[in-house]
C-alpha cells in the first residue's frame, strides 16, 4: 500500500509545472498545428512540453462557443462550415501561433487562447460574427439567425 503514493509522487515530478497549474497565464508557442478537426479544436505540436504531454495535443478555443457541423439546421452547419474554413485558413497561414491563459476543463482537456500572429484567434472569430461568447450553455444557433 505504501508503494501507490511513492509512485504518484514521483510520476508527478516529471510532470512540467504548467501543465499541473491551473488556470496558468503562461504562454506556449505551438511548433505545429497538425490538424483542425472540428471549428473549436486545434491539433498541436508544443515542443516546450514532453512528447507525452505536448506532441498531437487538442487545444479548444475557450470562452467562446461555435456553430456544430452536425448541428441540427442548415444555418448552423453553414455556419459551423464557415468558422471552419476561417480557422483553417488563419492557422494555414500564421507566422507564429501561441496559447495564452491555458487550462483544463471538467474533461482535463485543454482549453485556451489562441492567438495566431499576435491576434486573438477566439476575439477573431466573434467580430467575424462566427462565434458567440460562452456563456455556460450551448446557444440554440437555429434560432439566433
Amino acid at each position: 500500500m505504501k508503494f501507490w503514493p511513492c509512485f504518484i509522487a514521483i510520476l508527478l515530478s516529471f510532470l512540467p509545472f504548467s501543465l499541473l497549474a491551473q488556470p496558468s497565464s503562461d504562454s506556449v508557442i505551438v511548433k505545429e498545428v497538425i490538424s483542425v478537426p472540428k471549428p473549436d479544436t486545434l491539433i498541436v505540436t508544443v515542443s516546450e512540453w514532453p512528447a507525452l504531454f505536448g506532441k498531437e495535443i487538442p487545444v479548444i478555443l475557450d470562452e467562446i462557443d461555435l456553430p456544430k457541423l452536425n448541428g441540427p439546421c442548415n444555418e448552423e452547419r453553414r455556419l459551423a462550415e464557415q468558422a471552419w474554413d476561417y480557422v483553417k485558413e488563419k492557422v494555414a497561414n500564421a507566422h507564429s501561433i501561441t496559447l495564452q491563459h491555458m487550462q483544463r476543463d471538467k474533461y482535463f482537456k485543454i482549453r485556451a487562447q489562441v492567438y495566431v500572429d499576435d491576434t486573438s484567434l477566439n476575439a477573431a472569430l466573434l467580430s467575424a460574427g462566427l462565434a458567440v461568447p460562452h456563456r455556460g450553455r450551448a446557444p440554440n444557433w437555429c434560432h439566433l439567425m
